[in-house]
């Protein structure tokens, strides 16, 4: 396990679409999500993300409904979204896919990936690049060239994490599929933390 995948367990005490399957209601979960207020709510059941809420059983089993613009940040099964800007007045929950010393990738599923690239203090270097699933020559060829001209230069000392994508494309799957939360190098650069420095 490295280094920053332990911090995040150690910030949150295991804060440990897309459709995930959550622990049984007579355990503790290791899914939930943080609201803007600080409030914990632990997520049972399936856990789902729609274009603009997040949708899960809470420890009733009741059903229940957030809008994505009221969480401050989530973790289920390890994987970790934070609030963040898909457009200049909109946030939306965007995974964190993949980082370095230097930069953050982050993104968000609605109906194509758009992936955003982030440097370490979360300032926003190139956003909203869309990527449509799909194993066609055309839609095979397109990914690549943009994966390869707006992605791949910011993480080019990444070879595992570019093999990882370009398999991704070559396959018609989801580009992120697999992906969740990869550290590109040995680095002190902790995006949890970054992201929580940046809110206070």
């Amino acid at each position: 396990m490295n280094s920053n995948r332990f911090l995040l367990q150690i910030l949150f005490l295991t804060i440990t679409l897309l459709s995930f399957k959550s622990d049984s209601f007579s355990q503790k979960s290791d899914s939930y999500v943080i609201m803007l207020d600080g409030t914990k709510i632990e997520c049972y059941g399936n856990i789902s993300l729609s274009a603009e809420y997040v949708s899960f059983e809470n420890s009733d089993g009741k059903s229940k409904s957030i809008k994505q613009k009221k969480i401050k940040l989530m973790l289920i099964y390890n994987r970790l979204f934070l609030n963040l800007n898909i457009s200049k007045n909109m946030k939306r929950m965007q995974e964190v896919y993949a980082f370095n010393s230097d930069y953050i990738m982050t993104g968000y599923w609605h109906s194509a990936t758009y992936i955003y690239i982030w440097n370490k203090d979360f300032t926003l270097i190139n956003g909203k690049i869309s990527f449509f699933p799909g194993f066609t020559k055309k839609k095979v060829k397109k990914n690549q060239l943009k994966y390869n001209e707006e992605i791949a230069k910011y993480f080019k000392d990444c070879e595992e994490l570019s093999n990882a994508f370009n398999k991704n494309i070559e396959t018609g799957k989801n580009i992120n599929d697999g992906i969740s939360y990869y550290e590109c190098e040995d680095t002190e650069l902790n995006p949890l933390k970054a992201y929580l420095d940046l809110k206070e």
